[in-house]
């Protein structure tokens, strides 16, 4: 009989027998300089993973907790952030931007529907700090953004933006 179940939802997910074992082990400090140098190796696989020379951040969190970051760090109070919806935790996001004093300007689809480029360019008309939830854990469909251009910032009052991948 197999040790191993497999479990078919958005989560809780299955964990691979050997994950298991090695997560019964030692716990490695987070200053060895073993676990610094097997870091900084994580992080540059990532970027080469996403295809970025930019930082790449690992968080020790769900990804709401890295939506909360982004949020806290990017939207200042008064900003107008557009929120695209298509499931449950991308609607969670505009609260996390009222919350911050942001202004939540929300562009919704049917749950499980992704969103056209056309759409997103017609919301992006006027000046705002952009977000979006590129696979929102409870629909798993993923939304593409390589059509979206962002320009670089050229000063402080260039749009800023945040995705989210799970």
């Amino acid at each position: 009989m197999s040790e191993r179940k497999i479990v078919m939802l958005p989560g809780p997910t299955s964990v691979d027998p050997a994950v298991l074992r090695a997560m019964s082990r030692q716990i490695e400090p987070h200053s060895h300089p073993a676990f610094i140098a097997r870091y900084r190796s994580v992080l540059s696989k990532l970027k080469r993973l996403v295809q970025t020379s930019g930082e790449v951040f690992v968080f020790a969190g769900s990804g709401t907790f890295s939506q909360e970051v982004g949020v806290a760090n990017f939207v200042e109070p008064g900003d107008r952030v557009l929120c695209l919806v298509n499931g449950f935790f991308s609607a969670r996001f505009a609260d996390m931007v009222a919350r911050c004093g942001g202004r939540p300007v929300v562009l919704e689809v049917p749950f499980g529907e992704g969103f056209t480029a056309d759409q997103v360019r017609r919301a992006l008309k006027k000046p705002l700090t952009r977000q979006s939830t590129r696979s929102p854990g409870s629909t798993k469909l993923a939304t593409p953004t390589s059509w979206l251009k962002v320009p670089e910032p050229a000063n402080t009052n260039t749009p800023r933006w945040s995705e989210r991948g799970v």
